[in-house]
């Protein structure tokens, strides 16, 4: 009973540790929009400016991830949590110095943005997985997965309002000073596997076995698949719309003479709704076609974001009400798209498959981030931007849908192996 419990609580442990990260990492990096008003009079740089710093920043998280992906198999999972976290601090610490858009590009646009890379979910559940073993981590991926939304909730409020009250300088530094709390953190989740947190020989061979994918091969493959190619557009697409949310959608409410504390508030409220909407998913995915779920999040979003561009009031109770309904489709694609893929080419290549889809995803957060902030500077509105993401998800919904998914998948959601599949990828990894 007495190991059982410690058992237990360990688990408890190392799952508080990974959310804490992802949680406070994603959560500084998803909402910097509600400090780009004074992040744009602190620098003296155009709206459009520091748009671009943070549309590179987007495109920089995503191509980090597969670099310390490697790096985590070459030197330890310790050694990249802990460069992220330093590459984290340095980032945010420097950025009150920048007045230049090189300097604010090389800080917040580069540094920081590559160690929430190091930080990202993918790497997270890489440190977890061989400590708690695959199926435990699996049962709790959900949780580290809702760190988004838990950080949207709490740090929000928090970074809008210090910016506000007390100005970019002293914003930064509560943040610096909350990112260096997870050094001691990166370090229990990392600790020896000799103090009790083992995983099983299975697993461990996995890890072995898995150090070594011929990962230009994988991908050459994937790539020549007409079901992979569509779920890299879609994803891109989900970028696209997310971008704008993340950058844009803060100063916007401002535009529409909402104050500044209920816009904050207002990004709280998306951030209960991702979580909420990500739990829905998984559970709808496990009764429906994934396509069809995949496709109809996407329809959804072109619809949500048509009728309030074009028929609702600019006033506070719409805005709630249109960011809660996106925040339901927002998180939830990440599990019909991360199935589709474990489905069709299997779970031993869902590492390497997904974070190919998801630099797409950054680089689509790239273009309506830097896009977004050249029209909004040339036409002083942000409408033509939502025009351009409803065509876009529409045109992702309508793909989608054309997904030619397998009938041998099970219904409870596991990979199956497809006999009939175009590509036998795993047999270009080095697994005996």
């Amino acid at each position: 009973m007495r190991r059982s419990a410690s058992a237990l609580a360990h688990v408890v442990c190392i799952t508080l540790a990974a959310c804490l990260i992802y949680a406070i990492s994603s959560g500084i990096r998803s909402n910097f929009a509600v400090m780009l008003p004074q992040l744009v009079e602190h620098s003296t740089l155009s709206y459009g400016q520091v748009s671009l710093v943070l549309a590179v920043g987007q495109f920089i998280y995503g191509a980090a991830q597969p670099v310390f992906g490697i790096l985590a198999l070459k030197k330890s999972n310790k050694f990249v949590l802990l460069s992220g976290t330093l590459l984290i601090i340095a980032g945010l610490a420097l950025t009150p110095l920048c007045h230049s858009e090189f300097s604010l590009m090389l800080t917040l646009g580069i540094m920081f943005h590559a160690g929430t890379g190091a930080l990202c979910f993918g790497i997270v559940m890489g440190a977890i997985a061989p400590i708690l073993g695959k199926a435990t981590a699996s049962a709790v991926s959900g949780i580290i997965n809702a760190g988004t939304g838990i950080g949207t909730v709490f740090l929000s409020p928090l970074m809008a309002g210090v910016a506000s009250s007390a100005g970019v300088t002293v914003a930064m530094t509560v943040l610096t000073l909350l990112s260096a709390c997870l050094l001691p953190v990166c370090l229990l989740l990392t600790r020896s596997r000799k103090d009790g947190f083992n995983f099983s020989s299975t697993d461990a061979a996995d890890e072995k076995n898995m150090q070594s994918p011929k990962i230009l091969e994988i991908l050459g493959s994937a790539v020549k698949d007409s079901t992979f190619i569509i779920l890299l557009a879609s994803f891109s697409v989900c970028g696209f719309h997310m971008g704008i949310i993340c950058t844009h959608f803060f100063s916007q409410m401002l535009e529409y003479g909402i104050d500044e504390s209920m816009a904050t508030i207002a990004y709280s409220v998306f951030g209960i709704a991702t979580m909420t909407g990500a739990i829905a998913c998984g559970y709808i995915c496990l009764h429906h076609s994934l396509k069809n779920v995949l496709g109809t999040l996407y329809a959804l979003r072109a619809l949500i974001a048509f009728v309030f561009i074009f028929f609702m009031p600019k006033d506070l109770i719409s805005v709630m009400i249109f960011i809660t309904l996106l925040g339901l489709t927002c998180d939830a694609t990440i599990t019909p798209t991360s199935e589709l893929i474990s489905h069709k080419y299997g779970p031993s290549l869902l590492g390497v498959l997904f974070g190919a889809a998801y630099l797409c995803h950054q680089f689509g957060s790239f273009l309506s981030s830097s896009i977004g902030g050249f029209i909004v500077d040339r036409t002083g509105n942000y409408e033509t931007v939502w025009i351009i993401d409803i065509a876009l998800c529409s045109f992702a919904s309508l793909i989608c849908y054309a997904i030619g998914e397998s009938r041998k998948h099970q219904k409870n959601g596991t990979a199956a192996r497809h006999a009939d599949s175009p590509m036998h990828l795993p047999s270009l990894l080095n697994i005996r």
